[in-house]
Order: structure tokens, then sequence, then C-alpha cells
């Protein structure tokens, strides 16, 4: 990379990334809103195979949710993230003189503590889904990572990401041996208590007020939450370094004079990510082996690898797409709402939570796919708006903004 680049400059395609991530994050986390976190591994599990809804329409458009876009744009933010990182850090270095005698690393990790305080109480008061908390916690670990060199990276991201995979597939054995063991044990409590936290869950968020929503979050999502957050922290952070990677590489930077790299990345990710999901599908569906201690891991095993290929095929398409100039103002837009990214995000929870739980409008479980769809639509094309206006006028979004305030120790 030539010199001359300034690595430190707010780069619009990324913000054009974090906006087209975001729809994808809706679009995904509306059907979350529908179901419950317990209703997972169960009938009412959303997008688990065979797809068990009834109109032909919401066979198709599950399906294609369940294999382009669930676990498909939550990466991409990640990637953003450990991209960000990088230029946040070398914006500090050069500022450093202006900033009060903070140091970068000092500063980011105040950026992270924050953010880890946004996550906890969206988690808690919110949504059981919230993935700003785990950004919180990766985030310190990635701060360890900025003075490595890429051939090193390169090596982290490797053994990070097999041991992340491995790990959630080892994960999903366990569970499927122990629910095994359980039917051998032939104990209808231990049977039947899976069914009976689900709809017990359900009862909850459809018929409780919000202090009994939240006391349930406490008291039976937030164990679950914070132990698979140790499951995760292992992807989470092999794909932050890959977004620091390409940060230090300079290929967003340059995108013309890489534009190359771009198309092969999108031509062997999207041939990993087929046949990644093809796998998916026959493990999931049986083919592959009708043993469920066979099926689900290798379902697990290969969902992941295509969560990994898909998103980073998703950002050589969007990058390509760009260059080529297609869709310009469509892309325009996305970055007004990529600049507002936190603000669009914890709206998107807030509002989801009052459409769907029972002391707001009580939809949980009551919307088809379509209607999901349509409501995702609708709702992120209002959001690309008022993003653009509130940008027009402010520098900032508003989380956005005490964000900042808050890592700069500012009042302005």
């Amino acid at each position: 990379m030539s010199n001359s680049i300034n690595k430190s400059k707010r780069i619009k395609e990324i913000d054009m990334l974090r906006g087209f991530a975001l729809f994808g994050v809706l679009l995904v986390n509306v059907f979350g809103f529908k179901s419950t976190l317990f209703a997972q591994g169960t009938d009412f599990a959303f997008f688990s195979f065979p797809l068990a809804f009834q109109a032909g329409l919401d066979q198709v458009l599950g399906f294609l949710i369940r294999i382009l876009a669930e676990a498909k744009f939550y990466p991409i933010f990640s990637f953003l993230f450990g991209f960000g990182f990088y230029i946040f850090m070398n914006n500090a270095f050069e500022k450093k003189a202006a900033l009060s005698g903070n140091k970068p690393g000092r500063l980011f990790r105040r950026r992270c503590f924050f953010l880890l305080l946004f996550g906890l109480l969206n988690l808690i008061l919110v949504w059981y889904g919230d993935i700003l908390h785990v950004y919180g916690v990766t985030g310190l670990i990635l701060l360890l990572f900025y003075n490595q060199k890429t051939e090193s990276l390169k090596k982290w991201i490797i053994a990070l990401l097999i041991f992340a995979v491995l790990l959630m597939t080892g994960m999903i054995f366990i569970a499927e041996l122990a629910q095994t063991y359980a039917s051998e044990m032939n104990d209808p409590k231990l049977e039947s208590f899976p069914q009976e936290l689900m709809e017990y869950s359900f009862a909850v968020y459809s018929e409780g007020s919000y202090l009994d929503v939240i006391s349930f979050r406490i008291s039976q999502e937030l164990p679950y939450v914070f132990f698979n957050l140790f499951i995760w922290l292992p992807k989470i952070l092999a794909l932050f370094l890959i977004g620091l990677y390409a940060a230090k590489q300079g290929y967003f930077h340059d995108i013309a004079n890489n534009i190359d790299l771009f198309k092969r990345t999108w031509k062997v990710t999207g041939f990993l990510g087929l046949i990644s999901t093809i796998l998916m599908l026959l493990s999931a569906y049986s083919i592959i082996s009708a043993n469920s201690l066979i099926s689900a891991p290798l379902e697990v095993l290969f969902s992941e690898l295509a969560s990994i290929f898909i998103s980073l095929f998703y950002i050589a398409t969007v990058i390509i797409l760009i260059h080529k100039g297609y869709f310009h103002k469509l892309f325009d837009y996305l970055t007004y709402v990529g600049r507002m990214a936190l603000t669009n995000y914890l709206i998107q929870c807030i509002l989801c939570s009052i459409v769907f739980y029972g002391y707001g409008l009580g939809y949980i479980g009551s919307i088809s796919v379509y209607q999901g769809v349509i409501f995702t639509i609708v709702f992120f094309s209002i959001q690309m708006l008022v993003s653009k206006f509130w940008l027009r006028n402010f520098r900032y979004g508003p989380f956005e903004k005490v964000w900042r305030n808050l890592t700069y120790k500012s009042s302005i």
C-alpha cells in the first residue's frame, strides 16, 4: 500500500456496508422478537429445518431468510467493528496532543465500557438478543491485537475461526447427547421441561407486564445469554480481526486499485458459501445421516461456515456494486443509516419490543413471514429517511453523540 493513503479518514463505503448490514439484522431480528429465546430447539423455532410454515409464500420466504439472512449480517457488523477499531486508534494517535493526556488505548477501553453499558441496558430492559454487550467485551480483547503484524493476524484469524466452529459444533453435539439421554431415562419431567419453559416464556411475553418480562429475563434468560457469550466470543473476535486485517492492508482506502481483490473474494466466498449451504441443508434434512447426534452437529458446522463465507461474499458484492455505480441512490441512503448505526439499532430493538410484546401491541407469535418482511421494509425505509434528515441537521446520531461524549469525557 502506498504511504500516501490516509488510513484514518472516514470511508463512505464502510458506512454503506454498515447500513446494508443493519437492514439484514432487522430482517432477522423481527422474527427473533416474534418468537422467544426458549423456542430454540423446539417446533416453534422460527428458522429451524424443516420449516413449519403452512402458507406457500411463508415457506419460500422463510427458507430464503434462513439460508441467505440468518447469521449472515452480524458478521458484517463484526468485520466493520474491527475495521472501525483501526480507524479509531489511528485517529487517536494522530490527535494525542489534543486528548487531554488520554492514551488511545485508554480511550478505546472507555469506548468499549460504555458500549457494554448500552448493551447491558438494552439486554435487560429491551431484548435478550442484544449484540452490543458482546462487542463491548470482545472489543477489550481486540485492543491486544492493534500492534500485531498482518501475518500474525492471519494466523490468529484462522486459529480462532477453527476453534469457534468446532466449539459451537461440540456444544450442539453435547446438547443432542443430553436430549438423547433424557429420552432414554424415560423421565416425563426431564423430557417435558424444554417444552414447558418455552410455553411459559410465550405466556410471559404475550400476557405479562413490562416488569414481569424484565423479571423473567433476569431470572431465566440472562444466565443462558451470558453462558453463550463465551461460546460466541471466539467467532466475534475472529471477525473483528478480519476487519482489522483489511484496515491495515488498506483494501477499503483504495478500492479502485483493489477491485480485482474484491472480485476474487466475491468468486471464492460465493462458491464456498454455496457449498457450505448445500451441505448444511443435506444435514438439516437428515440426508447425510438420520442420526441426530451426527446430523445436528453437522448442520451447525456447515451453517457456521456458510455464515462466514456468505457475509464476506455480501461485503464483496456491495463494494463491487458501489464501484460500478449501481443503486447509487439506495447506497447513499444506506450511508446515512450506517452513520447512525448505534441509534438505529437501539431504536429497532425498542420499537420491535413494543410491537411484539404483551406490554405493547402484543403481536408475538401472530404475524406471518411475509408480514414480517413487509414490516422490515417499511420500518427500515422510514429509518433511511429519518437518518438522512437528522444528519443534515446534526453531525452525529443521538446515541452516537452520547457515546462519543462519554468516551472523550466531553459535554459538547
